[in-house]
């Protein structure tokens, strides 16, 4: 009944119609259920027990919003300009809330990070980012939350200010956690950012090998590109915190560094992955 009355689909469908709205109702029933079907295999809702019809005697259905559908939920409110502060503070809490419960290092360190740009003033820009990464037209997919924040640092952010603040307090937090969950995240970016690397190219046998003989190393990440000056692609390998200080500093999408065998300054162009 009430979605016959608030959704725009629905209302338009029976605008100046003389339909009882029980049969519209019955009419739209298939619809609804497929939706409501369709939110429940995307994550967004789910089951949450059984409640009395109000005019038959039998028991239906009650859902109510995952987490994620939560999230999703206070997305599309704070698109409303009247509702955003407050529908930011609620996305705020929530996330802070999920990942505040979660012991791990990723989930310690996305609450210490969200708390930071709190601080820094700069979490209703993150929110802003949050929705336009959802919205965007991309080949990656977010099986989680904590996959779509990592993805925050991608290098195709709209505004090269915003995404310094961002990657700047980042970098200050990793360098201050505590040393087991540091180690345990410098793990986690290695292997994500060379996890992209390897999507994007077309891995040689010497990278490979290459790779796994840094497998040990949590800290530094392998990479492989071409240098100008020996007209071959080499092998490089490269502090993940020094990564990301030189992104930083430079401000553009690209790191050049210095060969390894022919010692040509600048002479390897690596893009960043993030």
């Amino acid at each position: 009944m009430w979605l016959m009355k608030n959704n725009l689909e629905f209302f338009n469908y029976y605008k100046g119609s003389h339909v009882k709205y029980r049969d519209r109702i019955e009419n739209r029933k298939y619809r609804i259920e497929n939706a409501l079907r369709d939110l429940r295999t995307l994550g967004l809702i789910r089951i949450g027990g059984t409640g009395k019809a109000r005019k038959v005697n039998t028991d239906i259905d009650m859902y109510e919003y995952t987490k994620g559908g939560q999230l999703c939920a206070w997305l599309i409110k704070s698109l409303d300009d009247k509702q955003r502060q407050n529908a930011n503070k609620e996305i705020y809490d929530l996330l802070l809330n999920v990942f505040k419960s979660r012991k791990d290092s990723s989930s310690i360190t996305i609450s210490r990070f969200f708390e930071r740009c709190k601080d820094k003033r700069i979490f209703d820009k993150l929110v802003e980012y949050l929705r336009y990464l959802i919205q965007l037209d991309h080949d990656y997919e977010f099986k989680s939350m904590t996959d779509l924040l990592v993805y925050i640092f991608d290098s195709g952010f709209r505004d090269s200010q915003e995404q310094m603040n961002f990657l700047t307090v980042w970098y200050d937090l990793i360098q201050v956690l505590e040393p087991e969950i540091q180690n345990m995240m410098l793990y986690r970016m290695k292997l994500s950012i060379e996890r992209m690397f390897e999507n994007m190219h077309d891995l040689t046998k010497e990278y490979e090998e290459f790779r796994f003989k840094l497998r040990g190393n949590y800290q530094t990440i392998a990479l492989e590109a071409y240098c100008k000056k020996c007209k071959v692609r080499r092998n490089v390998a490269l502090h993940y915190l020094n990564y990301v200080k030189r992104f930083i500093l430079d401000a553009k999408n690209e790191i050049r560094v210095k060969c390894p065998i022919c010692n040509t300054k600048d002479s390897i162009i690596i893009p960043y992955l993030f």
